[in-house]
């Protein structure tokens, strides 16, 4: 539908790829087994890279993802897994990001992570730099009124991929 309202582009059908490759990997090679696993290591300007699009995906630091997952690996469906299957399906793949981790809840240590200055300056920004990879796309120059309504933001996260999959209620202009 965004492609109905704004037009065509095959540039916007490239964007839309490389940020579902850059941000998909972001979440399973980076957040996911560099820093949560720690199973390789990186130069500090391919970590940066890495932090980026992982912010870019939207779900949430590589601090705070890696503590959810660890805590995850260490009460797979139990009371303290965070996206546990027994809270249902939509839970364990999505709705636990929308929520705030309750108090005291065991497990999830990341103090190896807490060490890189990389990792906490992307935890301290990340809503500006997923906010900022989102921005850096649009493409329409209804963009800055957009800005202050809710469909803005789904615009900032969905503009590249909108063009090929339809975010259409986050395109929609004012």
């Amino acid at each position: 539908a965004y492609a109905a309202i704004h037009g065509f582009t095959w540039a916007s059908v490239a964007i839309a790829v490389g940020m579902y490759l850059a941000c998909g990997f972001g979440i399973t090679a980076r957040y996911h087994r560099l820093f949560a696993h720690g199973t390789y290591e990186a130069h500090p300007l391919v970590r940066a890279f890495h932090l980026l699009f992982g912010a870019a995906a939207f779900q949430n630091s590589a601090l705070k993802w890696s503590a959810e997952h660890r805590r995850h690996h260490a009460f797979v469906d139990g009371k303290y897994d965070p996206y546990s299957m027994s809270r249902g399906f939509w839970w364990a793949h999505m709705g636990w990001i929308f929520f705030k981790d309750p108090e005291n809840v065991p497990g999830g240590k990341v103090t190896d992570l807490e060490r890189d200055p990389l990792i906490r300056l992307q935890h301290r920004f990340y809503f500006s730099i997923a906010t900022a990879a989102g921005l850096a796309l649009l493409d329409d120059a209804n963009a800055a009124a957009q800005l202050v309504t809710l469909g803005a933001i789904g615009k900032a996260i969905g503009t590249a991929k909108g063009s090929l999959i339809g975010f259409s209620a986050s395109a929609t202009p004012l």
